[in-house]
């Protein structure tokens, strides 16, 4: 039978080759995945492959979520601090000068 201390030992040289495995495995994914890039690239370009066509759910994606309607485009104010002048649309946190049970006398007349 083994010694306890012999074990160790082992178990560490186990570990230090299976750490530099480990990296060894790493660079030849990644010099792997260049070269899937670089082919891929090329075959893009030879086909004429657009971004639509090759990631169709993307454009799905976008249309579901009307993105591109609302990008841009700012809240109209309906709410007024007649102290400071400060607006408020009625998105996102009330402001602390705003009471919801009179808010009526924040109101702006459009």
């Amino acid at each position: 039978m083994e010694n306890y201390q012999d074990l160790l030992k082992q178990r560490e040289v186990t570990l230090a080759e299976l750490a530099s495995l480990d990296q060894k495995i790493d660079q030849a994914r990644l010099a792997e995945i260049k070269t899937v890039i670089a082919e891929l690239r090329d075959l893009i370009t030879e086909h004429n492959v657009t971004h639509d066509q090759l990631f169709p759910q993307v454009q799905r994606m976008q249309k579901r979520r009307g993105a591109s309607n609302m990008k841009g485009s700012k809240a109209v104010p309906r709410f007024r601090d007649p102290v400071t002048g400060v607006a408020w649309s009625g998105r996102g946190r009330a402001p602390k000068w705003f009471d919801k049970d009179n808010a009526d006398q924040f109101r702006i007349a459009h």
